[in-house]
């Protein structure tokens, strides 16, 4: 669900979001534009949705769709393994953000 289509549903949302300018494998391939951003649900904390923008996102869009699919809490996201210098990190950092606790910004 996008933010908005999360409460119209009636869930009471928090967001995590991280752009990849400080990723540093971005930056290391030359291409820092875009950002993830989750949607979760501020009562279970399960991910209600994903965005991806960006020139990855088609390498990122599997773990989202996982998260989903396994109703992955963003505690589990937060505690995934993402390797460094991964463009997946920005996944782990968007969940550390919406847990209030972002490393890298």
């Amino acid at each position: 669900f996008s933010e908005k289509q999360a409460k119209e549903l009636g869930y009471e949302v928090k967001v995590g979001k991280f752009p990849m300018s400080p990723n540093a494998k971005a930056t290391i391939e030359g291409d820092t534009t875009g950002f993830t951003k989750l949607v979760i649900d501020a009562d279970s904390d399960d991910v209600l949705g994903v965005h991806i923008i960006g020139a990855h996102a088609t390498e990122l869009i599997a773990e989202a769709g996982l998260a989903r699919y396994l109703n992955a809490s963003v505690q589990e996201l937060a505690t995934t393994v993402h390797p460094h210098p991964t463009v997946s990190e920005v996944i782990g950092e968007a969940a550390h953000d919406a847990l209030g606790h972002a490393i890298h910004i």
